[in-house]
């Protein structure tokens, strides 16, 4: 219909004749995305650069490919262990009698900080 849906130079294809308005882009290099809207420029090693092109939209994650799946299961597990690490060390570092130690105070607040962390790390994922 003359209309391209595709950003960043993609090209547009018809997924079914019938209905014009959906669309499937093919994105150059270094694009990606329904509409080729993600670049990678500028990510160096990232999980975003890395995973990007490997994600199929619309797609339950039982379908994905084999990478996204291990991706997803590390992060879930390595955020667990660091909710149980930073809930087990708030509670070990909030005795008042351990952080008489010196290190005792910086330690309590290392696990609060760590929390935080894995909630920032969860959210990003």
């Amino acid at each position: 219909s003359g209309q391209n849906e595709c950003q960043n130079g993609g090209k547009c294809f018809q997924d079914t004749p019938h209905c014009p308005t959906r669309s499937i882009c093919l994105c150059p290099s270094c694009f990606f995305g329904a509409q080729c809207q993600f670049s990678t420029s500028g990510f160096g090693l990232s999980l975003d650069a890395i995973l990007g092109y490997h994600i199929i939209p619309n797609i339950s994650i039982k379908y994905q490919p084999i990478i996204v799946i291990i991706s997803l299961t590390l992060t879930i597990v390595f955020i667990i262990a660091g909710f149980i690490n930073g809930i087990l060390a708030m509670i070990t570092f909030k005795n008042k009698m351990v952080r008489d130690v010196g290190s005792g105070l910086y330690l309590f607040s290392l696990s609060i900080t760590t929390l935080f962390i894995i909630i920032l790390f969860g959210l990003k994922c």
